[in-house]
């Protein structure tokens, strides 16, 4: 449960309590603004935290039940510590995707292209004329280079994976 919004719920029930009206007319003046079809169920799913609210639900509640709107959106931006670890997971699993698509895949294509280019070179220096000696060199360092850079590439993704795994042991299944 997302701890702003079961903030802003209690807040929410407290107001309508204060104010003696039921979930259902909450429901009804609600449904009035937003053309929706709000019932009394949804009201107490609010209050309890256990269904997410738009920004013109908030808006509108918090005008219904008397609330200024700023107390309502600084519930809603309090952060959790399970807030933070959930944000830590995606930050790290991206960061191992990114490092999959965006390191470990262009350096086994330029891997290749060095390849394919050292084993052209002899014959395109017969043909040119120019000495491959130099130029062989230079690629074979830039392809050691390469295949030095592609296990770190590897490493960075796989611990990436592993830290989250190991942080999503402590936020509840429920909260993932």
């Amino acid at each position: 449960m997302n701890h702003g919004l079961a903030q802003v719920g209690k807040l929410f029930k407290e107001a309508r309590e204060k104010l003696d009206l039921s979930q259902s007319v909450v429901a009804s003046r609600l449904n009035e603004r937003l053309e929706g079809k709000y019932l009394h169920t949804t009201i107490g799913k609010i209050e309890n935290g256990r269904r997410n609210i738009t920004l013109e639900e908030a808006v509108q509640l918090s005008d219904i039940l008397h609330i200024q709107w700023d107390t309502v959106f600084s519930l809603l931006r309090q952060r959790t510590t399970v807030d933070y670890l959930n944000d830590s997971i995606s930050t790290l699993n991206l960061a191992a995707f990114d490092c999959a698509t965006s390191v470990q895949v262009p350096l086994q294509n330029a891997s290749e292209m060095i390849k394919e280019s050292l084993d052209l070179i002899d014959s395109d220096s017969e043909t040119n004329g120019f000495d491959s000696t130099h130029t062989r060199a230079v690629l074979q360092e830039i392809s050691e280079a390469i295949d030095k850079l592609e296990p770190l590439s590897d490493l960075i993704s796989s611990e990436c994976l592993k830290i989250s795994s190991w942080i999503q042991q402590y936020v509840p299944k429920d909260q993932l």
